[in-house]
């Protein structure tokens, strides 16, 4: 999946000439523990920043929170921090009294919010320190928050609460894109059946394993029990400054294939609703 992500991806490094889809494209890379390219990708979106520090859905579109929200997110994945502290000006600009932001040339609301809470996050900027009449855009988000738990689109709207729901939820926990993959649990090998080949056990051969909880080593066929397997090691801003010149290796291919695939869904399906998702406010 990820060979065929980069096979959809321009010469100019975007995906399509689109901003949110370059975005989460860098994101479904780094999230699938790969480098490749990344840094062409994120050339792409600096070069097409606004004047006024933010981006828009496309190349030359006035900037909105919920793209710049999106591109903080995906040039402090590629390690290459340029343009990020004019994206975060941008922000603290269009930020509204009540604390939230508005969709471009639309009201303000909770999904808005939290995209620009997720792109403060990953530029390294509290999202409790960006504050407009005295509140801050974790303010917001609790003020349209509703009696049973779920939040509101706007103070006047209760739209797709699901989907606003699962969105403010990444925001108000402090979490930014790419999220880092879980552990997976390894599965005991079988006690080898006497007369028969020894089973393979996790390195060569022959070799022993330890068995958790005591010293010394005791033979790769025992029943010790399931090791869990450490969790992939994030990232780090430096291995992905090569850009174009190499791919990152894939940690795990199960959890590689895994998060490309979410990453994938997500770039098309924020393409495709993200313009459904201008529906006339109730109040206007």
């Amino acid at each position: 999946l990820v060979t065929r992500l980069l096979a959809r991806r321009g010469k100019d490094g975007s995906w399509g000439g689109q901003v949110n889809q370059t975005a989460f494209g860098i994101l479904a890379l780094r999230a699938a523990g790969s480098a490749s390219g990344v840094g062409r990708s994120a050339g792409w979106l600096r070069d097409i920043q606004n004047r006024d520090g933010g981006w828009g859905f496309a190349a030359g579109s006035a900037s909105d929170a919920d793209t710049t929200g999106a591109v903080l997110q995906g040039l402090a994945a590629s390690g290459n921090r340029a343009g990020i502290r004019r994206g975060i000006s941008y922000l603290r600009g269009v930020q509204q009294p009540g604390g939230g932001f508005p969709l471009a040339g639309g009201v303000v609301n909770a999904q808005s919010t939290a995209y620009a809470i997720q792109g403060l996050i990953a530029a390294g900027a509290a999202p409790s320190s960006v504050r407009k009449g005295g509140r801050s855009p974790l303010d917001y988000l609790a003020a349209v928050q509703a009696g049973d738990g779920h939040y509101r689109y706007s103070a006047s709207s209760d739209q797709t609460p699901v989907w606003v729901t699962g969105q403010a939820l990444l925001a108000v926990n402090g979490a930014a894109f790419p999220l880092s993959p879980v552990a997976r649990t390894v599965a005991a090998l079988p006690k080898a059946k006497p007369g028969s080949a020894p089973a393979p056990s996790g390195g060569a051969s022959g070799k022993k394993v330890a068995k958790p909880g005591q010293k010394g080593d005791v033979p790769a066929t025992s029943s010790a029990p399931a090791a869990q397997s450490p969790a992939p090691a994030a990232l780090s801003p430096a291995s992905a400054q090569g850009g174009d010149g190499g791919g990152g290796g894939v940690p795990s291919w199960l959890i590689g294939i895994a998060a490309a695939a979410l990453a994938v869904v997500a770039i098309w399906a924020g393409w495709v609703l993200y313009r459904r998702r201008l529906p006339a406010d109730p109040a206007s």
